[in-house]
């Protein structure tokens, strides 16, 4: 059965095309008897209007893009997750790009109506759209850290590191502050948020001295934890790692990743939230800071005598 068109209504009702586009977008200057004319007629022929017709009435897409560092961090599946159903509700679609595939085209305003960017230092962006980025979104990645080194602290580790984590990153920032403030002299090696950087990082073996090793993620830890075991050190006998966000798989590693979870699909959640206030030209609300929780596993332990 062929699709009904805004023409065949038009045809139906007696009027031109412009003067139906006119009543089903409430616009004036249309009678009230032929208003209800053609409600009539779209009732009866069960019109429905296409995506890219209610875009020509309204001038939005109902299309947000999502634009992802790349498609194979876990993470950003769970920020995804959130942001995604946020959209949903509103009405919203997400169209979702890597750093890797995302072309100029792809922000024009007749594609999106605004860009929910997880990293803006991934994206060279010159858009007038609506934004929002994830740090705009307050996590509590110092007082996490924080938290980690003072367990660490309790159990007699006196030097540790920081491994992993982009060195412009706010978040490997972050923690590192938060490192500090209970080990002045914590070391960073900074590299990238990959299993691959954390295994690099400490193929040469571990910095003089240092007892624990605080991964910037869980999946950094994956790799320190790989590049320990062909050293022959074992966690946390010889030496503890701890990693940042418990991903799923940091309670299945052996031994059990002690982490700092954060809620990533709250996160994407808010970050959405807020993106729509801007689209909606809302005042935004004063986000708070959202606390981190410290969750102590197997590969944390009592510093080893030397």
């Amino acid at each position: 059965m062929a699709r009904v068109t805004i023409k065949d209504v038009a045809k139906s009702a007696g009027v031109d095309v412009a003067t139906v586009s006119r009543a089903l977008s409430n616009k004036p200057y249309v009678a009230l008897e032929t208003r209800e004319k053609i409600e009539a007629v779209v009732e009866a022929l069960g019109y429905r209007p296409s995506a890219a017709a209610r875009a020509m009435v309204s001038k939005r897409t109902k299309t947000i893009a999502m634009l992802v560092p790349s498609f194979t961090d876990a993470a950003f599946d769970w920020i995804t997750s959130g942001a995604e159903r946020v959209a949903r509700e509103a009405g919203y679609t997400l169209l979702i790009a890597s750093a890797k595939t995302v072309e100029g085209e792809f922000f024009s305003e007749d594609r999106v109506d605004a860009l929910f960017i997880i990293d803006p230092r991934r994206f060279q962006i010159n858009s007038t759209l609506p934004s929002v980025s994830l740090e705009d979104v307050p996590m509590d990645n110092l007082g996490g850290a924080r938290a980690l080194a003072q367990h660490l602290q309790t159990l007699g580790h006196k030097s540790v590191a920081l491994i992993g984590g982009l060195a412009d990153s706010p978040y490997s920032q972050a923690r590192l502050v938060g490192i500090r403030e209970i080990f002045p002299n914590a070391i960073w090696l900074a590299g990238d948020w990959t299993i691959n950087s954390g295994y690099r990082l400490l193929q040469n073996g571990v910095p003089k001295g240092v007892t624990a090793l605080l991964a910037a993620n869980d999946f950094i830890a994956v790799g320190v934890i790989r590049a320990l075991s062909e050293q022959d050190l074992r966690v946390p006998e010889d030496i503890s790692v701890t990693g940042f966000d418990d991903e799923p798989i940091a309670k299945y590693l052996t031994p059990a990743l002690t982490t700092v979870r954060q809620d990533l699909e709250t996160q994407g959640a808010r970050a959405m939230s807020l993106l729509l206030e801007k689209l909606e030209q809302k005042t935004s609300s004063v986000l708070q800071t959202q606390p981190l929780e410290l969750i102590v596993r197997e590969s944390s332990g009592q510093r080893r005598k030397s």
